[in-house]
């Protein structure tokens, strides 16, 4: 759910609340999680597959974030897609060092908790594009009360929050992702989209329809695709987009598009 500044109500588009709220169950049924344990290590043969199984939704009885910690888990999903040395991060944060299901939900919580200034659910953002006096973009900023900035430092990430070239063209992305993809296809990222929760597919976001959910973007096996963690955890989050989806997510879109990078 997107909960806008009073400041910014009328402008809904330039702050996110990086979320996710939704009809699941605050944990995963027992019944979702026959062949899956908190102690387990990842399953998978690639890294891509590995992350694509976690999930935000566990069933530790400590951790209370499963149902709004989205873009926790999509930007710490960046960090180890990028090559980030998750031993060395979950130790800095007091988590043991094994990649295994508890240890990473562990670290999505304690980014959520320690990111969260306001006791309000989600991680807000507060990016502003910033343009000149033809209406040319030349930056962008965030304002103060900014929680997200939070979570990329904990993760030692940098953040470029992308818009199109102009006031009247702030949607056209694409030229900008193409741009970075063309320097490094390894390139990821963070995608505020509108998710149905209940049949835990993604959807571009609109005036009336803000974002709830965020997930990670990436050029993979010929294609783009997107590691989504509102799935219970041994289930497969890893969705493939086709061109038309690409342009409804990435390309030509109202979604709040986050390229990360290691510092």
């Amino acid at each position: 759910m997107i909960r806008p500044s009073s400041r910014s109500r009328a402008v809904l588009a330039t702050v996110a609340l990086l979320s996710c709220l939704g009809a699941l169950p605050l944990r995963a049924e027992r019944g979702d999680m026959a062949a899956y344990a908190e102690s387990s290590a990842l399953k998978g043969r690639t890294l891509v597959e590995k992350l694509a199984m976690i999930g935000q939704l566990d069933r530790l009885d400590d951790t209370a974030t499963d149902r709004v910690r989205g873009a926790c888990a999509a930007t710490l999903n960046a960090y180890l897609l990028l090559g980030g040395d998750f031993a060395a991060v979950a130790r800095e944060l007091g988590v043991r060092p094994k990649l295994t299901y508890e240890n990473v939900h562990r670290l999505q919580d304690l980014l959520h908790r320690q990111a969260d200034r306001d006791g309000e659910p989600g991680i807000l953002a507060t990016a502003e594009a910033v343009y000149d006096t033809n209406d040319v973009l030349v930056d962008w900023s965030m304002r103060g009360g900014d929680e997200y900035h939070l979570v990329l430092q904990k993760l030692n990430l940098s953040a470029e929050r992308i818009y199109g070239p102009t006031r009247a063209t702030v949607n056209r992305k694409g030229d900008r992702i193409q741009q970075l993809l063309g320097e490094d296809s390894t390139r990821v990222f963070v995608v505020g989209v509108l998710e149905d929760m209940e049949s835990r597919t993604s959807h571009q976001t609109t005036d009336g329809t803000p974002a709830n959910h965020h997930v990670l973007a990436f050029w993979y096996d010929g294609a783009f695709h997107a590691i989504d963690s509102w799935r219970p955890p041994g289930e497969s989050g890893l969705v493939r987009w086709s061109a038309e989806t690409v342009d409804a997510m990435l390309f030509e879109t109202r979604n709040v598009v986050y390229w990360v990078w290691r510092r």
